[in-house]
């Protein structure tokens, strides 16, 4: 188990975690990476929202709205893991995804 880098925090801590965890894997794909760690809170402001994050289908994943762009609270957004599969084919095909988007938690929201 990781020690607490907020201690008494455990979901400030998670936070962080899963933020150095993103860019490390977004550097890893040579994909710029533009979100500070606060604006990576603003995505995930609640505990229910974060704790949604999976790998099922109905999991929530933070996603770019465009894959050329960098991840930036300009580009990216929550949307579940079923949509982010459908809009990546429907783009990789050269169709319209922007219908998977309609239900996406914009920053700030």
């Amino acid at each position: 188990m990781a020690a607490a880098l907020y201690p008494g925090d455990k979901f400030t801590t998670d936070r962080r975690l899963a933020w150095v965890r993103s860019r490390s894997q977004a550097w890893f794909r040579y994909e710029d990476w533009e979100l500070t760690f606060e604006e990576y809170c603003t995505f995930f402001n609640s505990i229910n929202r974060f704790y949604s994050r999976s790998r099922k289908s109905d999991g929530l994943v933070l996603t770019r709205l465009d894959s050329k762009k960098p991840w930036s609270k300009e580009n990216c957004c929550i949307i579940t893991r079923i949509n982010q599969l459908r809009a990546n084919r429907a783009a990789m095909a050269g169709q319209n995804d922007r219908e998977f988007y309609k239900d996406a938690i914009f920053y700030g929201q």
